[in-house]
């Protein structure tokens, strides 16, 4: 039972995640991000160009929750 209470907990948090990155790109020029939104480290050139708001190690974690929890 805490099994699923645990993922359920995650899934929430991770929902909850989205949903304040979707805000916050809602407030900015996608054109001007230069910086990771979880991270905040800076982006590089081409990632900036490909309109990418992640660094390639957070969207790696983000990708990865995303498939554990499918897994389930």
């Amino acid at each position: 039972m805490s099994d699923q209470l645990d993922r359920a907990s995650e899934f929430e948090e991770l929902v909850r995640q989205q949903s304040i990155q979707k805000h916050r790109l809602k407030m900015i020029d996608k054109s001007a991000v230069r910086f990771c939104i979880d991270c905040e480290d800076e982006l590089p050139p081409l990632r900036q160009q490909m309109g990418c708001n992640r660094c390639v190690n957070c969207q790696t974690i983000i990708e990865q929750r995303q498939r554990n929890y499918k897994k389930g």
